[in-house]
């Protein structure tokens, strides 16, 4: 009877686990989602990295990154997800993107100062935030520095339709 009991725990624990950490990126997404709609691009990326920012250090450390990135997988293939199929499928891909390149060679691109932690201006260093919604800036061409992206990205860029 005990080890039916704790056989029944160990496999309800991860599931729960899994609820908290899908509910973690649902209030992440109910409360950026609709301000980066609307608000300017740089108070949109602010309060992202605040609620992503766990320890409020104000740098994001490659774990933290490693978790947001499986917990937004696992958001993603919940079944509450309300996302159309064009935002599920761009997820997707942006998800495909950081797993070819690996989020490790990711993060040790944009970490200038080498001190295993992105500081805000590292983390946005290839977008020009302004008073603009996030969805009007990365349309712009003008204010991402593709130069770098594409460097960081490496040889995905010749499989993606980057602008010049």
């Amino acid at each position: 009877m005990r080890w039916t009991v704790v056989l029944a725990a160990l496999m309800v624990s991860p599931a729960i686990a899994n609820e908290e950490r899908i509910a973690r990126f649902a209030f992440l997404a109910e409360t950026v989602g609709p301000l980066c709609a609307q608000a300017a691009s740089e108070v949109c990326a602010e309060t992202a990295f605040v609620l992503v920012d766990e320890n409020q250090d104000e740098a994001l450390t490659l774990e933290e990154l490693t978790e947001l990135r499986n917990d937004l997988a696992l958001w993603l293939n919940a079944d509450e997800t309300s996302l159309t199929s064009t935002e599920a499928n761009t997820i997707t891909l942006a998800l495909w993107i950081i797993d070819t390149i690996g989020l490790a060679t990711l993060f040790e691109s944009y970490d200038a100062d080498a001190d295993d932690r992105l500081d805000f201006a590292e983390l946005t260093a290839d977008i020009e935030l302004d008073e603009r919604p996030l969805g009007v800036v990365v349309l712009d061409s003008d204010a991402i520095d593709w130069p770098s992206l594409r460097e960081r990205l490496g040889v995905l860029t010749q499989a993606l339709p980057l602008p010049q």
